[in-house]
């Protein structure tokens, strides 16, 4: 049997496992995200009932020498973080990523830090700044797995984007020039606007709107193309609040 020491470590989703048992996701910063029995933990007495949660600061160990491991302690270390309403949609959002993208037993100190710090700003985000924070996310996620969007050229000629022209972003390729006459479409993005979102210059409502789909675009390999259920309940619920 392998034993690990006590790390930093947040759930991700956890589901029952047999009678009294759950199945957690979990998002560690020393080795990364990995899956574990916690036996017993929907009995209710259970001291780790209230713990197993998503946003809870955690310090826990694990056993086992195969992919599935077993908890054996944990424990809280540090404040709870508290998001409601929309906060809350965009914290499972994150976690629904990581888990799509994130291998298992693939440690990634720094994105477990910026995760952290990640969630503690969520807590008393405006509306606009949680969709700023969303899109940052992504595009540090893509930068920390060696996929950093590049906004700067023309995947093509290579040459600087200009600000009065049009392209498409094509995943794994890049922007590529549109003609003019495409303009009117919804995936065709104005140079000005990728050259806002290339300097993180967000507050306007369209620059972020256009943000928003390309890094989708940006992400969707990662993804496998499938669209994230948390993804499509937060598109429906921004669009209530813009409107």
């Amino acid at each position: 049997m392998q034993y690990s020491d006590f790390q930093p470590a947040y759930v991700l989703h956890s589901r029952a496992y047999r009678n009294t048992s759950l199945l957690v996701e979990l998002f560690t910063k020393e080795a990364g995200r990995l899956t574990v029995v916690a036996r017993g933990a929907k009995r209710p007495k259970s001291s780790w009932a209230g713990l197993l949660q998503p946003f809870v600061p955690l310090s826990l160990s694990y056993v086992g020498k195969h992919d599935l491991k077993t908890l054996r302690e944990v424990e809280l270390s540090g404040g709870m973080i508290k998001l409601d309403h929309m906060r809350l949609w965009c914290g499972l959002y994150i976690n629904e990523v990581i888990m799509k993208v994130i291998h298992q037993h693939d440690p990634h100190p720094e994105l477990f830090v910026y995760y952290e710090t990640l969630l503690r700003q969520l807590i008393s985000a405006s509306e606009l700044a949680q969709e700023q924070l969303l899109r940052r996310f992504e595009r540090e996620l893509l930068k920390m797995l060696g996929y950093e969007l590049q906004l700067r050229q023309d995947a093509d000629s290579h040459e600087l984007i200009k600000a009065d022209a049009y392209y498409h972003y094509l995943p794994e390729i890049g922007l590529k020039r549109a003609p003019r006459y495409e303009s009117d479409s919804s995936m065709i993005f104005s140079g000005k606007h990728i050259l806002a979102i290339e300097a993180d210059e967000l507050d306007d409502l369209l620059v972020l709107r256009d943000a928003k789909k390309i890094l989708r675009l940006a992400l969707s390999p990662l993804l496998n193309y499938k669209v994230l259920q948390t993804s499509s309940i937060l598109s429906k619920k921004f669009e209530v609040i813009n409107d």
